[in-house]
């Protein structure tokens, strides 16, 4: 409680049969319920004269961020979509929420539509897609060196007396072919999104007042 100032507000003295204002505000420091009493010393009968103050403090304004869809289950490459809902509580809450997305699986990437919102009175909605990556194969190349020596020494086969030396000739290409494409696939590395039960939050943030609101969704993801 503090004393503030007014139109007619009081000052020092009051002449006789007149009349002033006190202005008394008050500023909880919490959500709790306070009492005070305002003490005014003058010099007539009964001095001070007193009035009880009694105030109430209750939560700011803030929201909620929820998703009633329950968990998604798609195969690598597939789409998972989630409603959002962001609710406000204490109130109506007229700063901007920004949506983001933490603890995806690695190759999946998020999308809001809107990304931001102001749940102001009746709260917003805002729809998350969550696209996964396709599975595939990366090629690291190898050195084919490993299968050159009996490459090479089936080669001398070509050479060897006989009528048939054009097939040990086509057998040596063959097993050559062969060993290239051996080489050629190396490691192979998927590269698409893993398998797997995930969750992750998606997090409201409002800049305005520096709130940070969150709510766990699950993805699963099938072979």
């Amino acid at each position: 409680f503090a004393i503030t100032t007014g139109a007619n507000a009081c000052g020092a003295s009051l002449a006789a049969g007149a009349s002033c204002s006190i202005y008394v505000t008050f500023t909880p420091a919490s959500a709790a319920s306070f009492a005070a009493t305002l003490s005014v010393a003058d010099n007539v009968y009964g001095s001070p004269q007193t009035a009880a103050l009694i105030g109430t403090g209750t939560a700011p304004p803030n929201f909620t961020v929820a998703s009633p869809t329950g968990a998604q289950t798609v195969q690598p490459g597939g789409a998972a979509t989630y409603t959002v809902n962001i609710t406000p509580v204490n109130g109506s809450f007229t700063s901007v929420v920004t949506l983001t997305v933490s603890g995806m699986p690695a190759g999946a990437t998020a999308t809001f539509v809107p990304a931001s919102v102001t749940p102001g009175s009746a709260g917003a909605t805002s729809q998350l897609t969550i696209q996964t990556a396709a599975t595939k194969a990366e090629a690291v190349p190898v050195s084919p060196w490993p299968l050159a020596l009996p490459t090479l020494s089936l080669i001398g086969l070509f050479f060897l007396p006989g009528k048939r030396r054009w097939l040990r000739a086509l057998a040596v290409v063959l097993l050559a072919a062969g060993a290239a494409q051996i080489a050629g696939c190396g490691n192979c590395t998927d590269l698409g999104t893993r398998p797997g039960s995930y969750t992750f939050q998606v997090v409201g943030t409002s800049t305005g007042t520096g709130t940070t609101e969150s709510q766990g969704v699950t993805l699963n993801i099938t072979i």
